[in-house]
């Protein structure tokens, strides 16, 4: 086979990959995979409830997408052939969303501000919002939900040192 010349992926044949790669990279985790061809392109949603966390995701989906979107200039840009499973390859959908829902948002939130709180040094403003490192409280908490794992037995205690105490 010649290695110089890429392979063409359509969408549908993208939308595979990924379902199979999702179900390799997360046994047990329910992916939604959907494939749309319209007159300016393709893409490929990906949804799923609770889980793993987004940039996992994105990690080994977005391998699958096709070209980039510069909004400054208005411009799509194509990517180059990628190699995936060894093989040369252009991949043919042009962009690949991800989009996670996260079950009892609103409790896991509140549990998470209640975790700030109580371990770090927040600031209290005279309005009664609070800040801690120059972020909101607020905006902190809903990060961490954002970002947790829930694979994990403590999905908060990791996304709680990455967004917080930013460790990577």
């Amino acid at each position: 086979m010649d290695t110089t010349t890429p392979r063409r992926l359509s969408t549908k044949d993208c939308a595979k990959g990924i379902r199979a790669k999702l179900r390799a990279a997360f046994p047990g985790v329910a992916f939604s995979v959907r494939s749309s061809t319209y007159s300016g392109g393709s893409s490929i949603r990906i949804a799923w409830t609770d889980g793993p966390r987004p940039n996992a995701v994105n990690d080994v989906a977005k391998v699958y997408e096709g070209a980039t979107f510069d909004g400054m200039t208005d411009l799509k840009s194509h990517l180059p052939a990628r190699e995936i499973d060894g093989e040369l390859v252009e991949c043919g959908a042009d962009y690949v969303f991800t989009s996670r829902t996260v079950t009892d948002f609103d409790r896991l939130e509140q549990e998470a501000t209640a975790r700030i709180l109580a371990g770090c040094m927040v600031e209290t403003l005279a309005n009664g919002m609070k800040r801690f490192g120059g972020d909101w409280v607020e905006s902190l908490a809903g990060g961490m939900v954002r970002d947790a794992d829930f694979r994990d037995a403590d999905p908060l205690a990791g996304s709680f040192d990455r967004i917080v105490l930013r460790k990577t």
